[in-house]
């Protein structure tokens, strides 16, 4: 079984949430007029201090109850997804209009790999061996695939406010169908691990998670608004109902 003690979960969960939080208010604030918003960003705008207010609690129990409690392992490793997401921040926000060679998706690569390495730290803090490596390839696929697929959907806001995300029109020729490649080996990635027995429950949740997010990808039709950021992301909840229902269950 993983070796995912509570407070890796937590401190999981409340940072990823603490990043994402700030990274709406910061696109909120950079968003030139109202009406180039999408429903998510208008509802982020109306909702500034209800959202700052939730960034700050989770920071806070985050630094004061969820840190001292964590491995020193855990922490220096967790270091490096820290980094790598300041990293991120440098790069794609704060610089625009950077060069695309061979048209791939960087930005969104990016952020995959921040996330990947977030939950490959909660799993296990350990050297990477082969089902670690596998796992983290897997999940770096399945969250390229989430973000290209919110890309492409939101392409005409991207266009005005974020040239670094890969169908904001800045790159010629761009392929549109990176986001079914990238779910598809996600999907294919989860297989050996689940045959094999390695981190069952990640596994499983890579295979459910890449499977139901490439369906949604391939119903995608662009016709009227189909709240894909909202299903996409959705589904990335699956986990973390999954992982709580373990928890009650074998208590």
């Amino acid at each position: 079984m993983e070796a995912a003690p509570l407070p890796n979960l937590v401190a999981l969960f409340l940072g990823v949430w603490v990043i994402y939080l700030f990274d709406r208010i910061l696109d909120v604030s950079r968003a030139p007029a109202p009406e180039l918003l999408t429903r998510r960003h208008r509802w982020a705008e109306d909702h500034l201090r209800v959202m700052a207010s939730i960034g700050f609690i989770a920071l806070g129990l985050l630094i004061a109850t969820i840190l001292p409690h964590l491995e020193k392992a855990t922490v220096l490793a967790g270091m490096v997804p820290g980094l790598a997401t300041l990293l991120y921040y440098l790069i794609f926000r704060f610089l625009k209009n950077l060069p695309c060679l061979w048209r791939l998706p960087y930005k969104e690569m990016t952020i995959a790999i921040c996330f990947a390495l977030g939950i490959s730290i909660s799993v296990t803090a350990e050297p990477a061996g082969g089902y670690h490596l596998c796992l983290m390839g897997g999940l770096v696929l399945l969250f390229s695939g989430n973000c290209l697929l919110i890309a492409r959907d939101e392409s005409e806001l991207d266009h005005r406010n974020d040239p670094a995300a890969h169908f904001a029109g800045a790159h010629e020729g761009c392929q549109t169908r990176w986001p079914e490649a990238m779910l598809t080996l996600a999907f294919l990635s989860s297989l050996p691990l689940m045959i094999l027995g390695g981190f069952p429950l990640t596994s499983s949740c890579l295979f459910i998670c890449s499977g139901l997010t490439l369906l949604l990808a391939r119903s995608e039709t662009g016709d009227g608004p189909a709240f894909i950021q909202a299903k996409a992301d959705g589904i990335l909840m699956i986990p973390l109902l999954l992982a709580l229902s373990r928890v009650v269950i074998f208590r």
